[in-house]
């Protein structure tokens, strides 16, 4: 898992994409650690899911405050992962 470049369209030879904090190819999933600025931008990010799930993909968000328990972060991921 590594940041991965998701491009969703092509137009005018210029490609849209998205940059995930993590993608997993095996699982179709990717995972998103989100900071305080996304309590400001639901749409925004809402959006953004909608055309990744059209691409295939699965979407786990995780927030940063999250993080600090990094067994109970990667417990998430792992039991998100099983249920695929």
């Amino acid at each position: 898992m590594r940041q991965h470049v998701l491009i969703y369209q092509v137009s005018q030879n210029r490609p849209y994409y998205f940059i995930a904090d993590y993608y997993c190819a095996e699982k179709k999933f990717i995972i998103e650690v989100d900071g305080e600025i996304h309590n400001f931008q639901k749409e925004e990010d809402q959006h953004r899911e909608d055309i990744i799930r059209s691409l295939g993909l699965k979407v786990l968000r995780i927030k940063n405050e999250e993080v600090k328990d990094v067994h109970r972060v990667l417990e998430k991921i792992r039991q998100f992962a099983l249920n695929l």
